[in-house]
C-alpha cells in the first residue's frame, strides 16, 4: 500500500480535518526537532487515539525518525500513567486519578496496557497486583458507561449493552438466531 493511500485511509478514519491537523502537528514536531521529553510534554494532552493519529501521520509522511520518537514518548506516557495509577491505588484516590480520563475508552487503554506491561506480570513492586488495578479501572468504566446508558434511558448496564448488541446485530444484517438469540 502506498503513503497515499494509508494518508486517505487516515482521512477516512479521523475526518479530514483531523488527519490534516495531524499531518500539521507532525510538520510542527519535526522543524522544532523535538526531544522525546518535549514529545511527552505535547503528547500527553491529548488522547491516545489523536497521539497514534500523529504518530501514523510521520510514518506516512516518511519521517521515520519523527515516528520513532512519537513511538518513544507514547512508551514514556503509559508507563507513566502506569505507574500513577498504582500509586493513586495506594493512596486511596484511585477514583480521583480516573477522573481526569477524557473517557471510557481511555481508561480501556490503560487497562490494557497495565495487562500487557512486563513488570505488573512479573512481579508487583508497588505491593498492588494485576487483577486489583483492573478491578478499580473496570468499576470506573462501568460507572461512565452506567452514566451514559441512564443518559439513554435504560435502567441497568446489562440492559444498555443488550440493546447495543442487537442494534450492531442488525446493522450487520444478522438475525438473534445467528448471534445467539441476544
Amino acid at each position: 500500500m502506498e503513503n497515499k493511500e494509508v494518508k486517505e485511509m487516515l482521512k477516512d478514519i479521523y475526518g479530514k480535518k483531523r488527519a490534516q491537523g495531524h499531518e500539521i502537528k507532525t510538520i510542527h514536531y519535526d522543524e522544532q526537532k523535538l526531544t522525546v521529553a518535549q514529545l511527552v510534554e505535547k503528547l500527553k494532552k491529548v488522547d491516545e487515539i489523536e497521539s497514534a493519529g500523529i504518530h501514523l501521520s510521520a510514518l506516512v509522511q516518511g519521517n521515520a525518525e519523527l515516528a520513532a520518537k512519537i513511538k518513544l514518548a507514547q512508551a514514556v506516557i503509559r508507563r507513566n500513567q502506569i505507574d500513577a495509577f498504582a500509586q493513586a491505588v495506594q493512596y486511596g484516590v484511585a477514583d480521583d486519578f480516573l477522573a481526569q480520563f477524557k473517557s471510557w475508552t481511555d481508561k480501556s487503554s490503560l487497562k490494557v496496557h497495565i495487562e500487557m506491561s512486563e513488570q505488573y506480570k512479573r512481579a508487583d513492586t508497588k505491593g498492588l497486583d494485576t487483577k486489583k488495578l483492573i478491578d478499580i479501572i473496570d468499576k470506573s468504566i462501568d460507572a461512565d458507561l452506567l452514566g451514559q446508558a441512564q443518559a439513554e434511558g435504560f435502567e441497568t448496564l446489562e440492559a444498555w449493552r443488550q440493546n447495543n448488541a442487537k442494534m450492531s446485530y442488525r446493522r450487520m444484517g444478522l438475525r438473534g438466531h445467528e448471534m445467539g438469540d441476544l
